[in-house]
C-alpha cells in the first residue's frame, strides 16, 4: 500500500464509511473500509484538504475484542411520552465473536478512543446496520465493539476526490 498512517485514529472521519470486511484473527482486528475520509492534519495527507481514501485496510495489531454493546433506544409519541424503551445490552466477548462477520455492508460511523486499560489502548467501533428500505425510518440495530490493541495501522493505495462540504 502506498499510504500508511499509524495511530492517527482521530485524523480520520468515519461518517460515510462502509465496512467491506470485519474479522478478528490471530491477534489482529481487521477492517476493510470504503469511503473513509482523511482529515487535512493526517501525516499522509499532502493535499491538506478533507479527501476520501481508496479502499482502506485498518489493522488493530495486538487486537482483542473485549466486549460489545447492542445499543438500546427510546421511542416517543408526539407528546414526548416514552412509548417503547429498550436498554443497552452488554454482550460478552465470547458471545460477540460471530457478530463481526455480519457487519459487511454496514456503516462504521465512528471509532472512538476510550480510556486505557492495563496500559493498552481501547477504542469502540460504532456500527449501524442499514434499513432494507433506505426510506424506512424504523429503528435499526447498532453495536459498539470495544477493542483493545497495541497499534492501529491504516493503509490505502491512493486518494480519491476531496470531500464536498456543501
Amino acid at each position: 500500500m502506498k499510504f500508511k498512517s499509524v495511530d492517527e485514529i482521530e485524523k480520520f472521519s468515519f461518517r460515510d464509511s462502509v465496512i467491506k470486511t470485519f474479522r478478528i484473527e490471530d491477534g489482529v482486528v481487521l477492517l476493510e473500509l470504503d469511503a473513509l475520509i482523511v482529515e487535512p492534519n493526517n501525516s499522509q495527507n499532502k493535499n491538506f484538504t478533507r479527501s476520501f481514501a481508496d479502499t482502506t485496510l485498518v489493522r488493530f495489531l495486538g487486537g482483542k475484542l473485549e466486549y460489545a454493546v447492542k445499543d438500546g433506544y427510546r421511542l416517543r409519541d408526539p407528546e414526548g411520552k416514552i412509548r417503547e424503551e429498550k436498554p443497552d445490552e452488554i454482550i460478552a466477548a465470547s458471545d460477540a465473536a460471530p457478530l463481526p462477520k455480519t457487519c459487511e455492508g454496514t456503516y462504521l460511523y465512528a471509532i472512538e478512543n476510550q480510556a486505557k486499560t492495563d496500559g493498552r489502548k481501547t477504542v469502540s467501533l460504532n456500527v449501524e446496520f442499514p434499513q432494507e428500505n433506505p426510506y424506512d425510518t424504523l429503528v435499526t440495530d447498532s453495536y459498539r465493539f470495544y477493542v483493545s490493541y497495541d497499534k492501529a495501522v491504516f493503509e490505502w493505495e491512493r486518494f480519491l476526490n476531496k470531500v464536498d462540504e456543501a
